[in-house]
């Protein structure tokens, strides 16, 4: 019911706008602008066209003596109440405005049917405006679940990458830890090696005691322009035998040339030491067990760091005789 009293009060926008209204009717409808939206803004487009309707449109001649046959009947009829008499009036009123508004009906159904048919137009933008949101939140959608997807399977192969780098790690750990024992083991070895040479650097650092003259060999020049001489003495004390070397008149050497003592046996020689000359005097001490060897013999070599003879014997001498 409420609806319907609100349509029929919208089909009253034209009759507003032209102030055909009573005032009654007025006031009612008056009331209803302040609730309806759509009516306030036809009476806007109403009142526009109403205020060009007088250079919009021809005048129309009111039928002869139609004017007069109103007025004389209501002014006639006695028993017409004010409320007929208002009527009247309306009516010759009404008759008035034809006659400067003959096309405003036509205006009023054209502007109307131009509003309907852009109410439409802007139904279906609304309509097509609502379904590209639509897809577009679709794909916004599809588009999160595609991204969550791929960062769930980074995800899955970050965390697989890692259990293999932990299970790395954890043999890597194991070997190192058989390589830590290994390296301490080995510590142990060389720290009981040092103990040992710590208790013979203790036993060498002391001062030989009862030491003994055993033998006493003289070393002859191996060739007739050699005014080179030398004694080899073999001495016996609490450390054990020991060979002295001694040397003199030796020929000037060159930088890099050096004397090397050699210790003979079955032509095998074993070096005893080497010595630079100094005013042509040199000495060489070294430990030997006499029964090895049965020839000492001193040659001129060309660096200090031979294992075998290279160069010619300048003095030599037997052990055994």
């Amino acid at each position: 019911m409420s609806n319907q009293r609100t349509d029929l009060m919208c089909e009253l926008v034209e009759l507003y706008a032209l102030n055909g209204l009573t005032k009654e009717e007025a006031a009612q409808f008056k009331k209803h602008l302040k609730t309806c939206a759509v009516c306030r803004n036809q009476l806007i487009e109403q009142q526009l066209v109403v205020d060009l309707l007088p250079t919009a449109s021809e005048p129309i001649e009111v039928p002869q003596g139609m004017r007069e046959r109103v007025l004389d009947h209501v002014l006639n009829s006695t028993a017409a109440s004010n409320s007929v008499q208002v009527a009247a009036i309306r009516s010759v009123s009404e008759l008035d405005a034809m006659s400067g508004s003959g096309t405003a009906l036509k205006t009023i159904r054209a502007s109307r049917s131009t509003q309907a048919a852009e109410e439409q137009k802007a139904m279906d933008d609304v309509s097509r405006v609502t379904e590209l949101s639509r897809i577009s939140s679709q794909g916004k959608a599809d588009q999160k679940l595609r991204y969550w997807r791929l960062a769930s399977l980074g995800l899955s192969a970050a965390v697989i990458g890692l259990g293999l780098y932990a299970y790395s790690l954890k043999g890597s750990l194991g070997g190192l830890q058989a390589d830590l024992v290994a390296i301490q083991e080995t510590v142990i070895g060389l720290q009981t090696e040092l103990v040992g040479l710590n208790s013979k650097l203790a036993v060498a650092s002391k001062p030989a005691a009862d030491m003994q003259v055993n033998k006493i060999v003289t070393l002859n020049p191996e060739a007739e322009n050699i005014v080179s001489k030398g004694l080899a003495s073999i001495v016996i004390d609490s450390k054990g035998t020991h060979l002295i070397v001694q040397a003199e008149d030796l020929p000037q050497v060159k930088e890099q040339e050096a004397f090397q003592v050699w210790l003979i046996k079955d032509n095998q020689p074993v070096s005893a030491g080497t010595f630079s000359p100094q005013d042509g005097k040199g000495v060489v001490y070294f430990t030997f067990e006499p029964k090895d060897y049965d020839t000492v013999a001193i040659t001129l070599e060309p660096d200090a760091n031979g294992e075998k003879p290279r160069g010619s014997i300048v003095l030599a001498g037997g052990l055994k005789s």
